[in-house]
Formats: structure tokens, sequence, C-alpha cells
């Protein structure tokens, strides 16, 4: 496979927040550089494997692995426990002031919309709502 196409399929999975699937990937090479492109599942594959075996001759941390009809960049086995651990201690860590203020006052004015918030702690509340 040609070594563009490769660095393509790398970055389209790297950029994708979810699974891509060989579709995805096939769709995506056609949609720019037109559908007379001859790429398959059998490319992708390959260039998938021409990837891993050069992540692995690098020692990288990482390998790109099929999930739920996709592909994504994941930790390598042996690196797996470290970024277990790492993650979990994140969800350990404990709420902000900002956090906790909103928190109370959803649980003290229930049911409250979110200008009925904003008016009481007089301050936007995008921010600490999606965390």
């Amino acid at each position: 496979m040609d070594k563009t196409y490769t660095s393509i399929i790398e970055a389209l999975i790297f950029s994708s927040d979810e699974p891509i699937s060989e579709n995805e990937i096939i769709r995506a090479i056609r949609g720019i550089d037109g559908e007379e492109i001859e790429i398959n599942s059998s490319d992708i594959h390959s260039a998938l494997e021409e990837l891993n075996n050069r992540y692995e001759e690098h020692g990288n941390s990482f390998k790109i692995k099929k999930i739920a009809n996709g592909f994504i960049f994941a930790t390598t086995e042996i690196n797996a426990k470290y970024v277990g651990f790492l993650s979990s201690e994140k969800s350990k860590r404990r709420l902000s002031q900002a956090a906790l203020e909103t928190l109370a006052i959803i649980a003290y004015k229930q049911p409250i919309t979110k200008p009925e918030l904003e008016q009481i702690r007089g301050v936007n509340s995008d921010y600490i709502l999606n965390t």
C-alpha cells in the first residue's frame, strides 16, 4: 500500500474520538481523492499491520486495535496497568468549590433551570455543568 495512504489511515484513526470503521476510512479517502481510488479492506488491514509492526519495532506504548467493528489507538498490555492507575487516581479527585456550590444549589432548589442557577450563582454556569 502507498505510504501516503498508510499515513492517512493513521491520521484518521488518531483523530477519531470513537472507533472508526473500514467503510468510514474508505469513504474519507475517496471523498478527498475521488471515487476511482482503488482501496479496499485488505489494503486497510495491510496498512494497519505495517503501522503496528512499526510501533512495536520502535517500542511505542500504543498500537492500533480493532474494537466494535472499528479501529482505535490503545495502549499496549504492558502499559495499560499504568494508564489505568492514573485514570483511577483522576476519578478520585475532589469536586471544585464551584462544582460543590452548583451541586448544593441544584440539590436544594430542584427542579431548577440553568438560568435560575446562574441567577443564584451570579456567573455563567456552562463549564461547571459540563464537568
